[in-house]
């Protein structure tokens, strides 16, 4: 099976918020997040949430969040998607950049079953160990 690559092309993000993701993307060589992997983030205190199969680290923007800290937290390790583009500004879409911690990837679509390392203890978006790339794709 193949992991579903997401396509910032496809994305219902701009231009320049596509590009300025992809360009993290490329600085923290594409890293994946399985469920686990967030729930785990999520037990660490960490604040993560799925957009457009992106997953992105909220946490040190919490306190910051005009709609407040709960209203994030809800989406914790979850796929935020639909809300976030029901409610927000250009503005908003404007931070993701900074946010990106990696690629979703579901526990069905991984290789052979093998999951990735826990990132425990680890950089948000950063395992432990880096997968081999093979399971991937």
């Amino acid at each position: 099976r193949l992991v579903k690559v997401v396509d910032l092309h496809s994305a219902m993000l701009s231009e320049s918020v596509r590009h300025a993701i992809q360009a993290r993307r490329d600085a923290l060589q594409s890293p994946k997040w399985s469920q686990e992997q967030l729930e785990d983030a999520k037990s660490d205190g960490k604040t993560l949430i799925i957009i457009e199969g992106l997953v992105f680290d909220v946490t040190s923007f919490l306190p910051k969040h005009p709609g407040g800290e709960f209203t994030i937290k809800h989406f914790a390790s979850k796929d935020a998607t639909e809300k976030f583009f029901r409610i927000h500004s250009s503005m908003a879409f404007e931070e993701l950049p900074a946010l990106y911690a990696g690629d979703f990837i579901s526990e069905d679509t991984a290789n052979n079953g093998v999951k990735p390392s826990s990132p425990k203890n680890a950089s948000p978006g950063q395992s432990k160990q880096k997968p081999d790339a093979t399971q991937f794709s």
